[in-house]
């Protein structure tokens, strides 16, 4: 699966090369003059259980009521909304229809064209997904991808809910690319599975940043989502390990108070790693864990922003 993933890396940068760059155009000159800087704002959300009110008979869903649903629809409109990010990675959202009705109701005039959401392997049903502003050029999921355990190789294990891979197109020859991910937690009835099979996720993640590192270095590569685990983690150890130039944004630059969940032993589950050339584009000071009561009012989880200037 790994190969697959890299053939499918290699196929989207030389058709994003050939695009942005003009090959073959013969006109003599040498393309088109640089583009203007472009800022934009990125940023990861876990929204907690947004469950329809219909029965998913293919998964042990939630099932609100609807008044609850549209609660938790305006609850979660309110926070994007003053969050207001260009590029917006989500957690545990059940399907593409409550994802788009969220966007219909409550973020109408927000400008979020892009939603991208591919059914997962979730028990539950809660699944990654992406709203974005700025044009997505491709996705690649690996919620088939199988690959072995850090302790144990000999056993195989899966992504719990996907991997989601989106190129992103920041206009002219620029693009970027995102990990979009929720890791397995630790499980309280079987702390023996719930360790082994996120840290063999967190490895396979760092690979999976490896192969796109190795093809071109200079890709603006972030590894966004809930990892479920601490900054000192060996999960996080493991993503980082073959990738030293991984910045974790927050942890080294946040500005403000690091938790990102609201529990009483709160603790720092959600991040930005990112990539040496999307790091050096990073705006000063503006990578934030945000803390307002809006945020808590949707989720048990508080979103990681920050903004990058691209030239």
């Amino acid at each position: 699966m790994q190969f697959q993933s890299f053939v499918s890396f290699k196929f989207v940068a030389l058709f994003t090369s050939a695009l942005f760059l003009g090959v073959g155009c013969g006109n003599g000159t040498e393309g088109p003059p640089p583009a203007d800087p472009l800022t934009f704002s990125l940023a990861t959300y876990n929204v907690q259980n947004l469950f329809d009110s219909e029965n998913d008979a293919a998964h042990q869903d939630d099932l609100p009521s609807e008044t609850k649903v549209a609660q938790k629809l305006t609850l979660l409109g309110k926070a994007i909304r003053l969050l207001d990010a260009d590029v917006l990675a989500l957690q545990e959202v059940e399907n593409l229809s409550i994802l788009q009705r969220l966007n219909q109701e409550e973020l109408g005039n927000l400008g979020y064209d892009e939603i991208r959401l591919i059914e997962g392997n979730d028990v539950r049903g809660i699944d990654v997904a992406i709203l974005s502003r700025l044009p997505i050029k491709s996705l690649i999921s690996h919620r088939h991808d199988t690959f072995p355990g850090v302790d144990d190789p000999g056993t195989n294990y899966g992504f719990s809910r996907d991997c989601l891979e989106v190129y992103l197109d920041l206009s002219a020859d620029r693009s970027a690319v995102l990990l979009v991910n929720h890791l397995r937690a630790s499980s309280v009835n079987n702390p023996e599975e719930g360790e082994p099979r996120r840290q063999a996720q967190a490895q396979y993640v760092g690979q999976l940043a490896k192969q796109i590192l190795d093809y071109d270095s200079s890709t603006r590569l972030a590894i966004i989502g809930d990892l479920n685990d601490t900054p000192d983690s060996r999960a996080l150890k493991l993503i980082r390990g073959e990738n030293p130039q991984l910045a974790d944004l927050l942890s080294q630059y946040g500005v403000g108070e690091h938790h990102t969940t609201r529990w009483t032993d709160a603790k720092q589950f959600d991040y930005i790693l990112a990539s040496a050339t999307l790091e050096a584009e990073r705006v000063e000071d503006s990578i934030h864990a945000e803390h307002d009561d809006v945020y808590s009012d949707a989720s048990d989880h508080f979103p990681v922003i920050a903004k990058f200037t691209v030239r």
